[in-house]
């Protein structure tokens, strides 16, 4: 049996509302937690100079995964530092509260040779008294961040982002860099 993969064309593709996102960070506990928890959201400290973020939602009825993912445009060095942050507290935070949510069983997990650097962990939060496993991936591509991540309600080893959705969002932002260089 051939496993099943994802290909972007597999998703409906919805612009993330605003009051999803918002543009301010909300305090984790404890506080060495605040990168992960930022990350929900898509802000960080520093925060973004720019930001868009879409939610893909899976055409098959089988799958029940939810992809998040958000390109955030920063300054090289903030990029870098939100990343180091993301890394740091992947690695020593195990559990915080956050927007009256408790998140539990943070794991770093080997991150894709993607981007210049990349950084990935997992999680299980705690949502209205249901527990939804969680994976991150942050990938670094020169000033900009594409951070994705994927939740599934029915099937926690599903909770995964799909690479070919990693694969294609940088192949674009590849892309789109290239374009800007050879045009600005």
């Amino acid at each position: 049996m051939t496993p099943w993969r994802s290909r972007p064309g597999d998703y409906k593709i919805e612009k993330t509302p605003e009051e999803d996102i918002p543009a301010e960070s909300v305090p984790a506990e404890p506080a060495a937690c605040q990168p992960l928890a930022d990350m929900f959201f898509f802000t960080s400290t520093p925060r973004a100079e720019a930001r868009a973020a879409r939610t893909l939602t899976a055409k098959n009825e089988l799958d029940a995964t939810i992809v998040s993912l958000a390109l955030l445009a920063y300054e090289q060095s903030d990029a870098e530092k939100v990343v180091a942050d993301l890394r740091t507290a992947s690695k020593s935070c195990t559990a915080y509260e956050h927007a009256d949510y408790k998140h539990s069983g943070v794991k770093a997990l080997p991150a894709p040779q993607q981007g210049d650097e990349a950084v990935s962990f997992k999680l299980t939060s705690s949502v209205e008294g249901t527990d939804v496993p969680m994976t991150f991936t942050i990938v670094r591509s020169g000033s900009t961040l594409a951070a994705f991540y994927a939740m599934n309600l029915l099937d926690a080893d599903k909770a995964q982002v799909p690479a070919e959705l990693i694969e294609t969002q940088l192949t674009k932002l590849t892309q789109l860099t290239k374009l800007e260089k050879t045009s600005g």
